[in-house]
């Protein structure tokens, strides 16, 4: 039986997502909640801002890891935001004008991508050797990540 053929299931109009229906939709982000899109409109989002600055406090070491812990990195920055800091992912619908959550794949997706962009003033390889836990002081990573 195909997903949108499941009486347990609904589509929206919308052609971006099929959801449960206990699925909850967001009004507003919260200041830690972190907005997939583009623009300034994003870009203005305080946890849009937050997620930046700390992607920049951890480019450096993310550019030192080797290509098998790249991954593993984007991973624990999704951990620290969803667990320490209680920010989601989110993306807005363009029908309903409501957010909903994407996922870690699409946050791991996106926080990989903003880790790869270049910024300026980035750390020196020095100063990202010595940087052993994000500037709170909280560890790299609260659990172990799974392989894929």
């Amino acid at each position: 039986m195909s997903l949108a053929s499941d009486p347990q299931y609904r589509t929206f109009p919308s052609p971006l997502y099929t959801l449960p229906p206990s699925h909850p939709f967001i009004r507003e982000p919260t200041s830690n909640d972190v907005v997939l899109g583009r623009g300034c409109g994003i870009n203005a989002f305080e946890g849009n801002q937050k997620f930046r600055r700390l992607i920049q406090t951890q480019q450096a070491r993310y550019r030192m890891a080797s290509r098998k812990e790249k991954p593993k990195f984007a991973r624990c920055l999704v951990e620290f935001i969803r667990i320490e800091m209680g920010g989601r992912f989110l993306k807005k619908d363009p029908i309903y004008g409501l957010y909903f959550e994407v996922g870690d794949a699409k946050a791991e997706i996106k926080t990989g991508q903003a880790l790869r962009e270049s910024f300026c003033g980035l750390l020196d390889k020095n100063a990202a050797r010595r940087a052993d836990t994000f500037d709170d002081g909280s560890a790299e990573c609260s659990r172990k990540t799974k392989k894929n």
